[in-house]
């Protein structure tokens, strides 16, 4: 029996341990900025949060995580023949929908 709640306390402590900083999930609809229309393979960026970019589907669609923290996060959203897009969010411990509208290159 000391030999179970040992091994149970040794799994919980090294779960917690392992769990990290909560995360957060960008939800971003990227669309022309001029037709609406959904913009494929857009590429979105979260400056100081690892993994990306992510990549928009062909609806538009992009999903992007983040560590949630409280300080914002500087967020580029680029896309062939579109001008760049920069803003900052900040994200904590939840989902957070963004539609982003890009506008096309002059």
């Amino acid at each position: 029996m000391k030999r179970l709640a040992s091994l149970l306390l040794f799994c919980a402590l090294s779960a917690g341990c392992a769990s990290g900083p909560a995360h957060s999930h960008l939800l971003g609809l990227v669309l022309d900025g001029e037709s609406g229309a959904p913009i494929e393979l857009a590429e979105v960026r979260i400056e100081g949060a690892p993994g990306g970019p992510f990549t928009s589907d062909d609806e538009g669609y992009v999903v992007a995580d983040a560590p949630s923290r409280e300080a914002p996060y500087e967020v580029s959203v680029t896309a062939k023949g579109y001008a760049e897009s920069v803003f900052e969010i900040v994200l904590q411990e939840h989902e957070h929908k963004q539609t982003i509208k890009l506008q096309p290159e002059e």
